[in-house]
């Protein structure tokens, strides 16, 4: 372990960048091994050139000359910062990348499987920005800027690299890691924005390599997701563990710190609270704010009464501009219900007349049913009648026959004529009913017409008089807000003509004056009263 932690220390201080005769930069993986004209992106000093054959061991520029700090920190930063400068570059340029699947994973000291959340995305990116610092202002409300000028900033951030969308809205950051890790108060303003973030190690490898790098999605881990920090872990049971991944521990790792950023954010946010509250300055400010509050409260309700009188005043001058007005529309409205219960009346009368044609259908259809019944008795009495007289005819003979047989006519044609009369009847009674149920249709859909038809001059009516009365509401309106709230620059005619007139009389004075003064001097003169002495 120590081995490695030496191993990791020496590595912090080797080069992987420099310039070439050209001062182009060049990766020691494109380098030959030696002095061959390499120079420190730091100091501009010569460097050679340490390649290994042996893929463990990482190679690296070192300064040539003996005397100098081959530890020196501005040559490292410089080797850094070009490979920063590099991947933003990249960034900028193909303006998206593939971020991780996202798992929630169980609450520190637990065990269970991570919970799958999302898969592998494309986040593409509108625009892209290196090095814009994200902060608070007093109202709480998250502003950015290259170089914000404002005094009062809290919750002060800068990631390396921001994408931003078609809205020109910030929807994910980018943090490149080179040897430290993020701190724990970065990561609690992070978390504290709510905006996406991932991380990435930039290896010491070509751009080539870098921009591999950049598009992969196994590179990233996620610092804070939205989704995964609002959802509760759920727990996920080993016996079916098909599609879900291995732990990564480096990202369960990061998403525990986040619970540990929080819990120290609100223990500090408490701390920083107590002492606020119990500070002199705190205590001078609440007076000044009750003070303030106070005189505010005062002035609003001064305004207010202030409106309150104004209002009253243009609602009276309105109402008395547009009383007649007014008066004629609720004339109108008053009228319009009349004629409406007016045609209600017909339309109920209508309504009650064919319903009184329809009971003296039913009383004709009443009594056709009662002629059928006397019909149908009829020809009952005349069967029973044909019976008795065959009876008879068998017993008494022709002789009899003959006595019946002409009241057997007689009762046969009586039964004709009555039907007859029946069809004759019935024909003129249905005819009766088509025709009165004809003409009481006629009548109802001629009424319900005509009163269809007033009813919908009326409604235009009632729509022209409500647009007139509002248009005159919005006129009186319009007029009354713009003589309360414009303060126009310009005077009515009628002001410039009384301040025209006083001008005009101002002169008239200075005029008369001066008159008077030159009469005095002229009768002066006359009397030579200056030649005496």
């Amino acid at each position: 372990m120590a081995f490695e932690e030496k191993e990791h220390k020496k590595n912090q201080y080797q080069n992987d960048w420099a310039k070439d005769l050209k001062g182009e930069p060049i990766h020691i993986n494109n380098a030959k091994s030696g002095a061959n004209g390499y120079y420190c992106l730091g100091c501009d000093k010569e460097m050679q050139a340490v390649k290994f054959k042996n893929p463990k061991y990482q190679s690296y520029y070192r300064h040539h000359a003996q005397n100098i700090d081959k530890e020196n920190t501005k040559c490292v930063v410089a080797s850094r910062k070009y490979r920063v400068r590099l991947a933003a570059f990249i960034l900028n340029r193909i303006k998206f990348i593939n971020a991780p699947p996202v798992y929630k994973y169980p609450p520190i000291n637990e065990d269970g499987l991570p919970m799958f959340l999302k898969g592998r995305e494309t986040i593409n990116a509108h625009s892209v920005v290196s090095e814009l610092t994200f902060y608070e202002d007093e109202q709480g409300n998250i502003l950015h800027g290259k170089n914000p000028t404002i005094e009062d900033r809290y919750l002060l951030v800068r990631p390396d690299v921001t994408f931003f969308d078609a809205k020109n809205e910030p929807i994910l950051f980018i943090e490149f890691v080179i040897t430290h890790k993020l701190t724990t108060e970065k990561k609690v303003k992070l978390n504290r924005l709510g905006i996406n973030t991932v991380q990435i190690i930039i290896p010491k490898v070509p751009e080539e390599e870098i921009e591999k790098a950049l598009k992969s999605s196994r590179k990233y881990k996620w610092i804070y997701n939205e989704l995964e920090a609002n959802t509760t872990y759920i727990s996920v049971s080993e016996g079916n563990s098909e599609g879900i991944s291995p732990i990564d521990e480096i990202q369960r790792k990061l998403f525990e710190e986040s619970f540990k950023c929080r819990t120290a954010q609100i223990n500090q946010l408490v701390r920083n609270i107590n002492k606020c509250l119990r500070s002199e300055s705190y205590r001078r400010t609440e007076r000044l704010f009750e003070s303030e509050l106070s005189r505010l409260s005062n002035n609003r309700k001064a305004a207010q009464q202030r409106l309150g009188e104004l209002e009253k005043q243009h609602r009276e001058n309105a109402l008395d501009r547009n009383r007649e007005t007014h008066s004629k529309i609720k004339n109108e409205y008053s009228n319009l219900e009349e004629r409406y219960n007016n045609k209600n009346q017909e339309l109920q009368q209508a309504t009650e007349e064919y319903y009184s044609d329809q009971r003296v259908r039913e009383s004709i259809e009443y009594h056709i049913e009662q002629e059928e019944s006397a019909i149908k008795r009829i020809e009952q009495e005349t069967d029973e009648f044909g019976a008795r007289a065959q009876l008879a005819e068998n017993r008494m003979g022709e002789e009899i026959w003959e006595q019946f047989r002409t009241d057997t006519e007689q009762i046969e044609t009586r039964i004709e004529d009555v039907r007859t009369d029946r069809a004759k009847l019935e024909e003129k009674v249905q005819s009766s009913i088509n025709e009165d149920i004809k003409s009481a249709e006629r009548k109802h859909q001629e009424s319900k017409r005509d009163f269809e038809g007033k009813i919908n001059l009326e409604e235009n009516e009632i729509t022209r008089i409500e647009g007139e009365q509002n248009s005159l509401e919005s006129t009186t309106l319009n007029e009354l807000r713009k003589g309360l709230d414009e303060n126009s620059p310009e005077l009515s005619t009628r002001i410039k003509t009384l301040l025209e007139v006083r001008r005009v009389a101002s002169d008239f004075e200075v005029a008369k004056c001066e008159e008077e003064f030159y009469k005095r001097v002229e009768k002066f003169f006359n009397k030579k009263t200056w030649s005496r002495g």
